[in-house]
């Protein structure tokens, strides 16, 4: 029965008709919400509003859907995972760990005050302007294909493995009730390192945005003679000083981390094309827009601040490293402008 589970895990009608419900729902009441006019204007963050809580909101779904069947169901599934076998402990880390990334990004958004009545990311101006005045239909397309279809779409890809090794361990409760004596496979070190490579992700990301919203607060409220580090005009010291995204870095790594793991606890090898298409296809498109959505936000800063250029240079991208040293930057960009 494991085996045949393994191979695609299918969702079973009862459940597919439920997650879909909740999933057009979800793009439509959005995609709605954004013809609204709110302060005068329409608002096109309705999904950034929703982004902290789908992944979490998901999971409990499933949750509850892979509820305890009658004893002739073929699959049966169980609500909350069993933690009396290492596969449910493991579905358990997966699913504190979705719950904890849901707290985090909330307080946060909370803090910077996103969930303000008229509070809108001030890229979506930027990237409405693409369109020009006459684009009204390709701009409306967009808005729902983009901004509400594919953006949920990608938080269901991202909590899926989740899903799938909530089933796996619902199918080894199930073996180990009918056979008592049958015993699963206990925590891999790979297993416990990537579970606290997700845990200290969480931290620095954290640290990350804690920091980001400690620095736009002090420039609101001094002015540049009283606090020199804000004369930049952009954060770069802390974690900032190794990366130019940390916050960026840590939630790539966080999926990628959290499907490996699912992967590996539900004894799926991701050599093969179907099961990498099944984990993996989250944290890949993740990737891919966030690249996008990063240079999106680079051109911005450098026709706002001057030393944004300068920073680039001295600064890795994504992942965090060593900042070159000035003399280096100096030799770096002026090799930039001869050519």
């Amino acid at each position: 029965m494991i085996d045949s589970l393994l191979r695609s895990f299918p969702l079973d009608a009862a459940e597919h008709s439920a997650v879909g419900a909740l999933f057009w729902a979800t793009v439509c009441g959005s995609w709605g919400l954004t013809l609204v006019r709110i302060a005068g204007r329409r608002n096109y963050s309705i999904v950034d509003r929703l982004w902290p809580a789908l992944p979490s909101v998901f999971v409990l779904q499933w949750m509850s859907l892979l509820a305890p069947q009658p004893p002739q169901q073929q699959h049966p599934k169980l609500v909350f995972v069993d933690l009396g076998s290492a596969a449910g402990q493991k579905a358990a880390v997966a699913q504190l760990l979705v719950f904890a990334w849901t707290l985090r990004l909330t307080f946060n958004s909370v803090r910077r005050g996103d969930y303000a009545w008229d509070a809108e990311d001030y890229r979506w101006a930027y990237v409405r302007s693409w369109f020009g005045r006459r684009s009204v239909v390709a701009w409306e397309v967009f808005n729902f294909l983009f901004i509400s279809v594919f953006q949920i779409s990608l938080l269901y890809l991202l909590v899926k493995p989740v899903r799938n090794l909530t089933v796996y361990a619902a199918a080894v409760s199930s073996i180990q009730t009918q056979s008592p004596g049958h015993s699963d496979q206990g925590w891999s070190t790979g297993e416990i390192a990537l579970a606290a490579s997700m845990v200290l992700l969480l931290e620095l990301e954290a640290v990350a945005d804690k920091q980001q919203y400690t620095f736009q607060a002090g420039k609101r409220q001094s002015t540049a003679a009283q606090a020199p580090e804000h004369k930049a005009g952009f954060v770069h010291t802390g974690l900032w000083r190794f990366s130019r995204h940390p916050n960026v870095f840590c939630e790539q790594a966080f999926w990628l981390c959290i499907a490996v793991f699912s992967a590996k606890a539900a004894s799926v090898s991701l050599c093969s094309w179907q099961s990498a298409f099944e984990f993996l296809t989250g944290p890949a498109v993740l990737v891919a827009l966030m690249w996008g959505s990063v240079e999106l936000t680079e051109s911005i800063s450098r026709s706002k601040y001057p030393l944004y250029r300068a920073y680039q240079i001295k600064t890795s991208r994504l992942v965090p490293w060593l900042p070159w040293s000035n003399d280096r930057v100096t030799g770096e960009a002026h090799k930039r402008l001869a050519c």
